[in-house]
């Protein structure tokens, strides 16, 4: 094969007779043809999604990098042990305590873990294919079982079959849930958590009651873009039936309260929404915005309504939430008519206070009613001195 015919393909770098042995044209040639016959053949195929198939894309693209680089790079050596922990000699690696390596049968090659082998592969090792393990304590090759057949020693406290997984760490709860088909963080099913089939998903136990959202766990989180279903990361589900991660979500509450997929509230807003509700009553809007009526759609309760014109906060009439968007925005009165420039204004004792003139006419660039937008939440409007904003109050519970 010749080694740049792939990724840059520049016939014009080859001699008439390449090194490899092949005409350097030839070479190239077939190795077009070669990588775009594999590219057509992960395109046609229907049981692949988006995610899969940009995956194998990107995998193919790559495959030079893994072929160039150094086999030492990147294999474990199989002939000795790796620790978790190497000042207390606890077996096993960064990710997991144990006591033997197992074989990968995408590659025929010895890690500790899978996290280990996607680590230092440019490819994913299929858990459930597994067959054959190595003790690192009497380095015997043999299937996969809790107790080695060589020397007798015990690879882990927790083993499953199913999933080839083992786990030495005794503080750990682990079990085995038939209907995720892989092995979970928790006591069991039915002492601390339960399987809701229609969101196909292990709940903790004061959960039963929660909307369900089918199928909500297997899908990416919405801050990171991890997928949560076989994700090592805790996952903790919303009020509104949706999931992230527990360390995004606490990172995410910081700056917004509302569902980053369907914008409902994370949980009960009431106070903050009281201390809006203060404020604006303290707050009077400029005479030219004060006929204004903005027509709204609540992401809390799913009505629309209407609400006085504000420039950041819309009131819901039928839940009184501010987690509202704005629809559209019209006058509820017209305006008083102004004088032409060549009529002087009239001084009278209902002009006597008013040191200012509405014009209808928009101002050079466009008005700015031309186009509403969705109330930005997370900005609060700047108080008078002495005053104090309202802040986003903790969702932690």
């Amino acid at each position: 094969m010749c080694a740049l015919a792939h990724p840059f393909l520049n016939t014009s770098r080859h001699s008439d007779q390449d090194k490899c042995g092949l005409p350097g044209a030839s070479c190239c040639k077939d190795q077009h043809l070669e990588l775009r016959e594999k590219m057509l053949d992960i395109n046609r195929r229907t049981d692949l999604s988006d995610r899969e198939r940009a995956l194998q894309m990107q995998m193919l693209m790559t495959s030079h990098l893994a072929a160039a680089k150094p086999q030492d790079d990147f294999k474990e050596d199989s002939e000795f042990a790796t620790f978790h922990e190497e000042e207390r000699s606890v077996l096993g690696c960064k990710h997991y305590q144990r006591g033997c390596k197992v074989k990968m049968p995408c590659c025929d090659k010895f890690f500790t873990c899978r996290f280990c082998h996607d680590e230092a592969s440019d490819h994913q090792v299929d858990r459930w294919k597994i067959a054959e393990m190595m003790c690192m304590k009497c380095f015997v090759v043999q299937p996969t079982a809790k107790d080695c057949i060589g020397c007798g020693a015990c690879m882990a406290s927790y083993f499953c079959k199913i999933c080839n997984f083992f786990d030495d760490d005794e503080t750990k709860d682990i079990y085995h849930c038939p209907y995720c088909k892989i092995c979970r963080i928790g006591k069991g099913l039915d002492i601390d958590y339960f399987h809701c089939m229609r969101c196909n998903a292990c709940m903790h136990t004061s959960l039963r009651q929660h909307k369900c959202v089918e199928r909500s766990l297997e899908s990416n989180c919405p801050i990171c873009s991890d997928f949560m279903f076989t994700s090592t990361t805790p996952v903790m589900f919303l009020t509104c039936g949706h999931c992230m991660h527990v360390n995004c979500y606490e990172e995410y509450i910081k700056v917004n309260y509302t569902c980053p997929i369907c914008s409902k509230s994370l949980g009960d807003m009431s106070s903050y929404f009281q201390r809006l509700d203060d404020w604006l009553a303290t707050e009077v809007m400029p005479p030219e915005f004060s006929n204004l009526t903005s027509h709204i759609l609540c992401s809390d309760c799913e009505t629309r309504g209407s609400a006085p014109f504000h420039f950041t906060y819309h009131k819901c009439g039928s839940c009184g939430s501010y987690n509202t968007k704005v629809v559209s925005t019209e006058r509820s009165a017209p305006l008083e008519p102004v004088p032409q420039a060549s009529e002087p204004v009239e001084s009278g004792p209902e002009n006597a206070d008013r040191d200012w003139v509405f014009v209808e006419e928009p101002p050079p660039g466009g008005s700015p009613l031309a186009s509403p937008s969705a109330s930005p939440r997370h900005m609060f409007p700047q108080q008078p001195p002495g005053s104090r904003s309202p802040s986003l109050p903790s969702a932690r519970r």
